[in-house]
């Protein structure tokens, strides 16, 4: 049996005790690879107490920095950047790492973790989540990976097409993420009083996800507050900006914008995938407002678990995702008053969803965790 590592992003711990797509995704292949014994599996990931190392295919390994080096790289970080001194950010990872030898190792979408740690004594696979423009990411970077890789793993049709209009590379693979329909619909059940006085007799905008800029949470607030009807509210499911003590400048402009409407906004605060459902089940309508290029679109995938109508900024692969299930794409051009339209003229309620019944099938977690055993050739 193949030995192989993952190294997580490190920025959230696996399991997915504190959330997080990258990191949930990686769970899906420790449950599933439990119940198949396909693989030994060694997961690199920052520490969590909540962490529980019982598995009997995979071991848990928390990369734990001192008190001094965590101040050390909040200064680092704020004087030079994130990308400065990788060397005391990983160093402990490093260290670690180099102890073991492996069949295999898959880095997940952390590019100068992956130059940092790489060298050819092993396969070294490059597992990409997002496009290729996120954030201070190069050309260049993405290049000296793809010449030194088994495999450049992307989440998406288009994300390889991107990938494949800047240059050649022969050794690019499609892994669509999945979703675990049968526990995102069968979830614990919740008594949500407070969510419940505020929904009635309402119709219900959805928002679902992170509270960075990129996430377009900003736009859609703004859009509300100046087209809404009288009957329209905004459930946000995100982490709580409104009661965070030490606010950055983008959450302070949500703030804004929510004391504007506070009667027709609720926002929850972060919730726990297991039981997300029981807030999605408010939803008539989920909104995508992102503003960078979507390599895949997991919420578009929840939304549409849930049976619900969507409007989405046009965005990535989330055109495919949504095609063809009474989903309005939106161009980027205008967004905010073209959303804001929308919901004045209420247009969207006479959408008629609409969705095959073999939909979900390609995104399960069954076929994910076998085309992942494919791809690092896991018998």
């Amino acid at each position: 049996m193949k030995t192989i590592a993952i190294i997580s992003p490190m920025i959230l711990p696996v399991p997915d005790v504190n959330g997080g797509a990258v990191e949930h995704l990686i769970t899906q292949i420790i449950e599933k690879n439990e119940k198949q014994g396909k693989v030994n599996i060694d997961i690199y990931t920052c520490p969590n107490e909540k962490i529980k190392n019982n598995y009997k295919y995979t071991n848990i390994i928390q990369i734990r920095k001192s008190l001094f080096r965590k101040i050390l790289i909040r200064i680092i970080n704020k004087l030079f950047g994130t990308n400065a001194f990788i060397n005391i950010r990983y160093g402990n990872l490093k260290k670690t790492f180099l102890k073991k030898e492996y069949d295999d190792v898959i880095i997940e979408n952390n590019m100068l973790l992956y130059l940092y740690l790489y060298s050819d004594r092993t396969n070294f696979y490059f597992h990409l989540h997002n496009d290729l423009t996120y954030k201070d990411k190069t050309l260049e970077l993405y290049k000296r990976i793809a010449t030194t890789c088994k495999k450049m793993i992307v989440i998406s049709e288009f994300l390889k097409n991107k990938l494949l209009s800047q240059f050649y590379t022969d050794n690019v693979v499609i892994l669509n993420n999945c979703i675990d329909l049968d526990k995102l619909i069968n979830y614990p059940k919740l008594e949500l009083k407070e969510l419940d006085k505020f929904t009635k007799d309402s119709y219900i905008y959805g928002y679902v996800g992170r509270i960075d800029d990129d996430k377009g949470l900003l736009e859609l607030l703004t859009s509300f507050n100046n087209y809404r009807n009288d009957n329209d509210k905004l459930l946000a499911i995100c982490p709580d900006f409104v009661h965070k003590k030490n606010k950055c400048d983008y959450e302070k402009k949500l703030l804004f914008e929510y004391k504007k409407n506070i009667k027709n906004i609720f926002v929850t605060g972060y919730i726990d995938n297991k039981v997300i459902g029981n807030y999605y089940k408010y939803i008539d309508c989920l909104i995508i407002p992102t503003k960078v290029e979507e390599g895949f679109g997991m919420i578009a995938l929840e939304g549409l678990a849930f049976r619900k109508k969507i409007i989405s900024i046009h965005s990535g692969e989330l055109p495919n995702i949504l095609k063809n299930n009474g989903s309005i794409i939106l161009a980027r051009k205008d967004f905010i008053k073209k959303l804001g339209e929308m919901i004045k003229k209420e247009s969207i309620k006479n959408i008629k969803f609409e969705l095959d019944d073999n939909f979900f099938d390609k995104y399960s977690v069954e076929i994910y965790f076998k085309n992942f055993c494919d791809i690092i050739d896991c018998k």
